[in-house]
């Protein structure tokens, strides 16, 4: 496995989710157990997906190298509520409200990770609203909001383009992978999701 490929970072629960099987298969992706992750490696990497499931008190272990690997012009995919501050400038989650219309998503603006899938789609999951997502982790300056939640669309996805390269794109909810039963649809992210930690998308 080439070192260059971006990272999966496995993490207490499950291991690695079948949609992405194939693409370490083939070399465009590792996984890695958040254990076995040195310091070095995450400051080299490319890109780098973090799931619900991340030891967020180690993550803030990695916060330098996290940095390093932005200032690089890195690429990471959050999943998740931030709670800890492993990564300088984003913010901690907020919960959005109860009641259902504080589960109505909209659409506020493109990413490659969404391109060829109806995200509003996933605002019911087996006719259950909230499993998208029921809040936000905080917008750092000069991020662009994705998707909103709530009546006051709320950012619960939004993408950091910062300004020396590096880019996070943050999503507050369950696993992007999860949120949708339909396997093409599932497959059609994961694989958004690999080519743009790869960097053969635009930020």
């Amino acid at each position: 496995m080439s070192h260059h490929a971006p990272i999966f970072v496995l993490s207490h629960y499950g291991g690695l989710p079948a949609a992405f099987e194939p693409f370490v298969r083939d070399g465009h992706l590792e996984g890695v157990w958040e254990w076995d992750l040195t310091k070095e490696r995450i400051a080299a990497a490319r890109g780098i997906v973090l799931t619900i499931h991340l030891d967020q008190l180690r993550a803030t272990e990695w916060r330098d190298e996290l940095g390093m690997m932005l200032a690089r012009g890195g690429r990471i995919l959050i999943n998740g509520h931030v709670e800890q501050a492993f990564i300088a400038g984003v913010g901690r989650f907020a919960a959005g409200g109860r009641g259902r219309e504080h589960l109505r998503l909209s659409k506020l603006g493109e990413h490659p990770v969404f391109d060829g899938v109806d995200r509003l789609a996933f605002e019911t999951r087996r006719g259950v609203a909230g499993f998208y997502g029921r809040g936000h982790n905080a917008m750092p300056d000069g991020a662009q909001a994705l998707t909103g939640v709530g009546p006051d669309m709320a950012p619960l996805d939004w993408v950091w383009r910062r300004t020396d390269g590096g880019t996070v794109l943050s999503h507050a909810g369950n696993d992007l992978w999860t949120s949708c039963d339909e396997t093409d649809v599932v497959d059609r992210l994961a694989a958004n999701i690999v080519r743009w930690l790869g960097h053969k998308t635009e930020r």
